[in-house]
């Protein structure tokens, strides 16, 4: 696992949605069905993941991936935690929408994706 700081001083992020790998998961399986699929690329700062990648692992590939809410650098930054759906060409991310945002202590789905809540 990559394990680099990417704070901006001027933007330093106050988020309190810190969320675990099993956090993280626990969002993703409400839109994968019981569907498998693995973890294939992992950043960290010193305050915990920040971004994960996801594929799944049966049947046609499809790509996922996790950005927590603030600025990383060459990695990006997002003004939102979130999850979304990648789409890809010649195994290069050619694009994605977002699926989820967590929001309030809880993954909030995108209204394409609402039987996600089916349990709310």
């Amino acid at each position: 696992m990559d394990k680099e700081t990417f704070f901006d001083n001027n933007n330093i992020e106050k988020s309190t949605n810190l969320l675990t790998m099993e956090e993280i998961t626990r969002g993703l399986d409400e839109i994968m069905g019981g569907k498998p699929y693995k973890a294939i690329k992992e950043k960290s700062d010193d305050k915990g993941l920040f971004s994960v990648e996801f594929e799944t692992t049966e049947g046609e590939k499809e790509h996922y991936s996790y950005f927590r809410k603030g600025n990383f650098g060459k990695y990006g930054g997002t003004d939102e935690t979130i999850l979304t759906r990648l789409y890809m060409l010649d195994d290069q991310v050619d694009g994605g929408e977002v699926i989820a945002y967590f929001r309030n202590g809880k993954w909030e789905y995108v209204d394409k994706y609402s039987y996600a809540n089916k349990n709310d």
